[in-house]
């Protein structure tokens, strides 16, 4: 009998899981279940394990891993000195981490900020600001202010480090890590050691605090949030493996309830002589979130974006909006419903799209017209997988997806014309996992699953 692998994420709302034959490398059959909050996360990912090694037909499976973002994930504040330099590299380590950003604070913080930060209650504060050797002030000053918090979590310094020890000396008797800086200098981003900090202080600190002791004593490797499990899948599709070249410059989007995560692996350099780059330089691997645009909870941020005008153009859309409004739970049952909700989902996905990418601006100096790039240039980029379940689910997403894309933006660095491969297999986050296990496999099911999608296309 084949060797079998069980994958399992859980989320706030659903546990879903995949069983993998790791020698013919297909997904044997897959379910999901209600996370089981109240009765302890463990609960459900057990339930599901046994109901998918029944389906399987296998008496046990030859391993287990897992993803979660149960209890909101991994929450986190980040903290810089410029919103375009050490704030925006710090926000970039939170996000490639797999964390969802709850607050970037620039310059400063005074009594209104701590306020915040103890209404919000983060995990995890990024303390940032200063290139090595430069400003200090900042820094100390937000450390201090930090202390004035009643529970203060886990502070990950990654600033100037000339201030090291100072801040260290502040933050005595909290919970505080140090490494590197996240912009040593101000054209070198060095987001990597906070990444994997902040990886470490979630398998560390917070699996235990968000009640994941009993699965984790139950997968071979430590649980990861569920952002980068998706993360490193889209990573290895790209990269591809030894003797197999991955799929290059590629994006995925993945939409969800409550937020919209557009993931990219792409140099995004200027393409013309006469462009110049604004702001950090930007990773080749980039993860953003949108946290005020959803298709269910946060249904409320898209029609806001999107306006009025926008709701009202199809009398069946309007009503289908007022329907989940009152039902967040409510999935489609008719082809028309189907339709409005892949009219939902590509909208917030282009939306997305176009905040993940760079934008173009004129300018002009004494030699002429200067035109300045900000962000990375995504109009290479051929290939998109749509994730999430309405275009695992939902017939017209995808499609829906690829007419919103067609269209030219004069300003947007968005993908032009790109091919729409939906995740109809949930193989991203499982992909991810499995990079852990046996990256031959992983790259191999994932790239097997979309190409099916491909070419079915």
């Amino acid at each position: 009998m084949s060797k079998t692998a069980f994958l399992a994420d859980i989320g706030s709302t659903f546990t879903k899981g995949i069983a993998v034959d790791l020698e013919h490398i297909e997904i044997v059959c897959r379910a999901q279940l209600p996370t089981t909050i109240s009765a302890g996360v463990s609960a459900g990912f057990s339930s599901l394990r046994d109901q998918l090694r029944k389906q399987a037909g296998v008496d046990s499976f030859e391993c287990a891993l897992a993803s979660s973002s149960a209890h909101g994930g991994l929450k986190v504040v980040a903290m810089g000195l410029m919103p375009e330099l050490t704030a925006q590299a710090a926000r970039m380590a939170c996000l490639n981490a797999g964390a969802r950003l709850l607050a970037c604070y620039s310059h400063k913080i005074g009594k209104k900020e701590v306020e915040e930060v103890e209404r919000i209650q983060p995990d995890l504060i990024l303390l940032a600001g200063g290139t090595n050797g430069g400003d200090r002030d900042c820094v100390i000053h937000n450390a201090q202010k930090l202390r004035e918090l009643q529970d203060c979590p886990v502070i990950l310094f990654a600033g100037n480090h000339e201030a090291a020890d100072e801040i260290n000396d502040i933050c005595r008797g909290l919970d505080i890590y140090i490494t590197e800086n996240v912009l040593p200098e101000l054209d070198t981003l060095n987001i990597e050691p906070a990444r994997l900090a902040i990886r470490d202080i979630f398998l560390e600190r917070i699996v235990s605090a968000k009640g994941l002791e009993s699965v984790a004593a139950e997968v071979r490797e430590a649980i990861v949030p569920t952002p980068l499990a998706v993360f490193n899948g889209v990573n290895l599709l790209s990269e591809g493996i030894a003797g197999r070249s991955g799929r290059g410059e590629i994006m995925a989007a993945d939409v969800g309830g409550a937020t919209t995560d557009v993931y990219s692996a792409g140099f995004g350099a200027p393409v013309s002589s006469n462009t110049v780059l604004k702001g950090v330089p930007e990773p080749y691997y980039k993860r953003t979130v949108e946290g005020d645009m959803g298709m269910r909870i946060s249904l409320p941020g898209l029609l806001n974006l999107k306006g009025e005008d926008w709701c009202k153009q199809r009398s069946s859309l309007h009503s289908w909006i007022e329907k989940i409004k009152s039902d967040t739970g409510h999935v489609p049952d008719t082809g028309d419903e189907y339709m409005n909700d892949a009219v939902l989902a590509a909208a917030a996905a282009e939306i997305a799209i176009e905040r993940h990418s760079g934008v173009l601006s004129e300018h002009y100096s004494p030699d002429g017209k200067v035109l300045v790039q900000k962000g990375k240039d995504m109009r290479g980029i051929r290939q998109i997988i749509a994730a999430g379940g309405v275009f695992a689910c939902n017939p017209h997403a995808a499609n829906e997806l690829q007419r919103k894309l067609r269209r030219k933006k004069t300003h947007a660095l968005t993908p032009q014309a790109p091919a729409i491969l939906p995740d109809k297999q949930y193989v991203l986050f499982a992909g991810g996992l499995l990079t852990s296990y046996d990256q031959e496999i992983a790259f191999t099911l994932m790239d097997k699953n979309l190409k099916d999608d491909e070419n079915k296309e």
